[in-house]
């Protein structure tokens, strides 16, 4: 599967603590992301990724080895950010 951020999508962003508040100028709304989500949406923001290379992606960012531990934290958080309509997917 192929995910990239919705074309309306314009994302401004401010950090507090652990978190961050993100503005999607597109649809008007804020959210509060935890690092992994705000990793997924700026993992996106660079373009299209096929979803083993955002797994790989997150993985550096995180500095973990085995990326596999995270796929099903990264899969529960991108079906909320295409719920949401943040994100859009080809499969």
């Amino acid at each position: 599967m192929t995910l990239w951020l919705c074309k309306s999508s314009s994302l401004c962003w401010q950090h507090l603590g652990d978190e961050w508040v993100v503005f999607n100028e597109g649809c008007g709304e804020t959210a509060v992301a935890d690092p992994l989500t705000a990793s997924i949406l700026m993992a996106l923001e660079s373009g299209a990724l096929e979803q083993n290379a955002l797994m790989a992606q997150i993985a550096e960012d995180f500095q973990i080895a085995d990326h596999e531990q995270l796929r099903p934290l990264v899969m529960e958080k991108t079906e909320t950010l295409l719920r949401m309509g943040w994100i859009e997917s080809e499969t």
